[in-house]
């Protein structure tokens, strides 16, 4: 059984109104647990994209749109920098969803 099965199970679960305070104490740990990691890997990334930042006088964010849009090279660190960019904004994404700060485009 998948993941996503697993938590659909458990969504049905909750919705047919079963409570039970350990059951909410796991997930409150399972999250938080998530969360850590979360914070620890973007630290990680986060030191890494400063370094490319100082290297090249330009903050990531800028770097990111004008290697999207053609105008830097190919040149392996910036290749580099951008898979690390991309990292960095998937981690912070599910950092907020654990978070509960996701907003739903289509909402």
């Amino acid at each position: 059984m998948s993941t996503l099965e697993k938590l659909q199970r458990l969504e049905t679960l909750c919705a047919s109104g079963y409570t039970d305070a350990f059951f909410d104490k796991a997930l409150d740990k399972l999250i938080s647990h998530q969360i850590a990691n979360q914070q620890s890997e973007i630290e990680v990334i986060r030191g890494d994209l400063r370094d490319f930042e100082e290297k090249y006088n330009l903050d990531s964010q800028t770097f990111f749109e004008k290697y999207q849009s053609g105008q830097m090279s190919d040149d392996a660190d910036f290749v580099e920098w951008n898979a690390l960019y991309k990292m960095y904004r998937r981690l912070r994404q599910r950092l907020e969803i654990l978070q509960g700060k996701h907003h739903d485009p289509d909402s």
